[in-house]
């Protein structure tokens, strides 16, 4: 087994490497950042489905498979309806990131946010306000990524914990020593959305191998049969403590998609909107089939005796040992892992960067060695701040929560920004919501874990929604123009 996975492991990486060095010749700051217009529908779908089916979800959604299934199979649900609803609104979207000529998310809010044209009457004092909401939404996504890229370093962990039969503790130390720190050293050198966009292909064939693999031995090897004899009813029914999940992906986890630098990036480098609609429409019906095999895969490991939730999705790939199929489940579900941490540590990476006074790559011109090189310097830092977290915090699940609970909190300020009718009149409220929902954040994260995905939203919700109906009643005149 050990040479197995160590074999998984060097094949992978080469393969990766090679990618990355022959993407990274002559990359520019601007395609290490966004590729305005130049992904066809194929490799964008692709991408796609790399940044939101990697290794972190299906060893979470099994995971969720084991312990509340009903929960696991509707976040397959909400990814697809994301996915449809966020391509339909993309061409809008996009034609906001021409106007304000900026290629990126956080360089949008910005323009609509920051820049004193549009305070109403030229009132600078009140729109230097604005500029808060930019700054706590960059540092924002950053702790969000630095999480998600946490649960792809939990995932390699668990990996080797589970084949090699080491502590879990050990195995994030065994596994950050190796892998991840060369991963990250890899992406820091040759990274950048350039090089994702074609990793992520490669990724993707190698997934879609493994899952075509599962879902044939599901039906094949009477694992239908089996949960129908094994998995009791009171399994899928929703427990209070479920609850909380169900509602958070029904109703919360869809609209983060609004907020998500990594798919606006993708959105972005789409060649038309046409391409960009159809190819999240694509996406998001293909990541239903994935989650359903993730969530089936949970299931199996609890009517065939797994005792432990955290393997579960590995012990539905146990059923192939001795088989062919093995070997390439393995690699499969490691490029499952490493398809989003790839993703995610460039966002992270661009997130702090642009914390850092005097770096700048909103624009799709922007050619700035200087910056490229700090940009890679602060992506390695990030990629290390995230091994110690996934150490401290060993919960797949609950770091997944608190990450979209985090980037919640900026849907009401976010939204309105983007989607009130007149730019003029646009008015720089949404700080308070913010700070409110932050700090419900870090007190669900602390304190109750599992209302860390709602929480936030429904606290920053409220106070914008007290803060807006304040500010229409003190300026009717530009609120009736918007």
């Amino acid at each position: 087994m050990t040479t197995i996975l160590i074999t998984t492991f060097v094949v992978y990486f080469a393969c990766s490497i090679t990618i990355g060095v022959w993407r990274w010749r002559n990359v520019t700051l601007g395609e290490y950042v966004a590729m305005k217009n130049r992904t066809g529908s194929v490799f964008l779908t692709c991408s796609l489905l790399g940044t939101t089916v990697g290794g972190g979800m299906f060893l979470g959604i099994a995971q969720l498979g084991y312990t509340a299934p009903i929960s696991a199979f509707a976040i397959g649900v909400v990814y697809c309806v994301g996915g449809i609803l966020l391509g339909l609104l993309s061409p809008y979207l996009r034609r906001l990131l021409e106007e304000h000529q900026v290629s990126t998310l956080f360089g949008l809010l910005h323009k609509i946010l920051g820049n004193t044209d549009n305070a109403p009457n030229n009132d600078r004092a009140r729109c230097g306000r604005t500029t808060a909401i930019p700054i706590l939404f960059s540092l924002a996504t950053l702790a969000s990524f630095v999480m998600m890229l946490a649960v792809q370093y939990l995932s390699i962990a668990t990996f080797v914990s589970f084949y090699l039969k080491v502590d879990h503790g050990f195995a994030i130390l065994l596994s950050a020593s190796v892998f991840a720190v060369f991963s990250i050293l890899v992406y820091s050198a040759t990274g950048g959305f350039r090089r994702d966009i074609a990793t992520d292909v490669f990724q993707v064939v190698v997934i879609s191998i493994g899952v075509a693999i599962l879902i044939g031995g599901y039906v094949q090897g009477g694992v239908l049969t089996q949960l129908a004899g094994n998995v009791p009813v009171s399994a899928l029914s929703v427990h209070s403590n479920d609850l909380v999940i169900l509602i958070g992906a029904v109703f919360l986890l869809i609209p983060t998609f609004l907020v998500r630098f990594d798919l606006w990036q993708r959105m972005n480098t789409a060649k038309t909107d046409s391409v960009s609609r159809n190819s999240f429409i694509a996406a998001g019906l293909l990541s239903l089939v994935f989650f359903a095999a993730f969530a089936f895969a949970g299931l199996f490991a609890r009517a065939t005796g797994a005792t432990d939730a955290i393997f579960a999705g590995l012990h539905a790939v146990e059923r192939f040992r001795g088989t062919a199929a093995y070997g390439i489940m393995i690699v499969s579900f490691f490029a499952a892992v490493m398809s989003s941490a790839d993703t995610f540590l460039g966002v992270s990476g661009l997130a702090a960067s642009r914390l850092v006074p005097g770096v700048s790559f909103e624009h799709e011109s922007a050619d700035s060695p200087r910056t490229l090189r700090i940009v890679r310097v602060v992506t390695l830092v990030i990629g290390m701040l995230a091994l110690g977290l996934a150490y401290f915090i060993r919960d797949i699940v609950d770091l997944f929560s608190s990450a979209f609970g985090l980037l919640s909190v900026f849907l009401p300020a976010v939204a309105y920004a983007l989607f009130q009718r007149n730019n003029a009149s646009r008015r720089p409220i949404g700080v308070p919501s913010i700070l409110f929902g932050l700090a419900a954040c870090v007190s669900a994260l602390i304190f109750v874990p599992t209302i860390a995905f709602v929480a936030p939203f429904v606290v920053s919700a409220l106070v914008f929604a007290i803060e807006w109906g304040i500010d229409r009643q003190r300026h009717p005149s530009i609120a009736s123009a918007s």
